[in-house]
């Protein structure tokens, strides 16, 4: 098998290991406050903010009114508004202080990180925590945000992508 086959098989692998870890109560909780959501906005930074941007560029094909954090145009979130915000180390100090104000202005707050312990972790309502092997003390993530938090922290984003995916399926199955 090739080295780039190998890999993928790798991924896969860990991949299901990690979802094995998923709270299936936390993720339906997950789809019914978006069942319910007036708005859904979405916030992540980098490559996470290029998945949020795709999930919410999707949900509108499901005519959910939805908005990027950081787009021109966009209403405050506000009461029976839905913020999901994706930071892998929960320390994205863009991805916090969006979480932070609109939960402030009255939106629930669901974060994906994989470090529940971590300041988005704390301050969300709902919180899908992406497990790692690695735990990580609260002390070291704002240090080491921005680097690889485990040689494949790109499982962190794969799992990500599938989780949404998968949440796409349903809802759209629902509708």
């Amino acid at each position: 098998m090739s080295k780039i086959k190998n890999l993928i098989k790798q991924f896969l692998e860990s991949s299901n290991d990690i979802i094995s870890e998923l709270d299936s109560k936390v993720i339906e909780d997950f789809a019914e406050q978006l069942k319910k959501a007036k708005r859904v906005y979405t916030v992540g930074v980098g490559s996470l903010g290029l998945l949020a941007k795709g999930f919410t560029t999707k949900l509108t094909y499901l005519g959910y009114e939805t908005y990027f954090i950081g787009e021109t145009l966009m209403p405050s979130p506000s009461k029976n508004d839905l913020l999901i915000a994706i930071s892998e180390s929960g320390e994205a100090d863009y991805t916090v202080r969006a979480a932070r104000i609109a939960k402030n202005l009255g939106a629930t707050v669901v974060a994906i990180t994989s470090c529940p312990q971590s300041t988005l972790g704390k301050l969300a309502d709902l919180n899908i925590e992406i497990k790692w092997k690695e735990e990580i003390p609260k002390e070291e993530l704002k240090e080491r945000e921005g680097e690889l938090l485990t040689p494949n922290s790109s499982l962190f984003e794969i799992v990500t992508l599938m989780l949404l995916n998968a949440i796409m399926s349903e809802l759209t199955n629902k509708t």
